[in-house]
């Protein structure tokens, strides 16, 4: 769930039979407050919310709040390949969880490496990045379209 006049957001999953994980995410200025400040930011931003939302925020253990910053590039990377390396998966596209999508990285990559002369290896890795590269632009901007609300 996401508020459109915050750009805060709020998830809830699953883990095993009796445990839930849950997050939430706004944009920050400045870096990432204590597990209290944190709390207190959220609960401000989840006001009016489902009583549910505040509730898990104001009683989850201090120790058992995370907070992780999504750092963002100012500038696009102009390659996610350079020579013979190349970036690969979620660091491509920094985004809050909500805004995942599945990675079909692994099979693409193969597809462009299969029957590869070492010699060849820089070309295709540069082709791979070509053509993954509007896909991960239109997430990446999808995400931070979200984020503003």
């Amino acid at each position: 769930m996401v508020d459109r006049r915050s750009g805060a957001m709020f998830g809830l999953f699953p883990v095993g039979e009796d445990r839930l994980c849950w997050f939430t995410g706004s944009l920050l200025d400045g870096p990432p407050p204590d597990a209290d400040e944190g709390r207190r930011q959220m609960l401000s931003l989840m006001a009016g919310w489902y009583p549910l939302v505040t509730e898990l925020i104001e009683t989850a253990p201090p120790a058992d709040i995370y907070l992780d910053p999504i750092a963002r590039l100012a500038v696009p990377l102009p390659s996610f390949a350079v020579g013979r390396i190349v970036l690969l998966g979620d660091p491509r596209t920094p985004c809050r969880p909500a805004s995942a999508r599945p990675s079909k990285t692994p099979a693409a990559l193969a597809r462009h490496l299969t029957g590869a002369e070492p010699a060849d290896v820089t070309r295709r890795l540069l082709r791979y990045g070509a053509e993954r590269r509007p896909g991960a632009d239109r997430i990446l901007g999808a995400a931070t379209r979200q984020a503003r609300g």
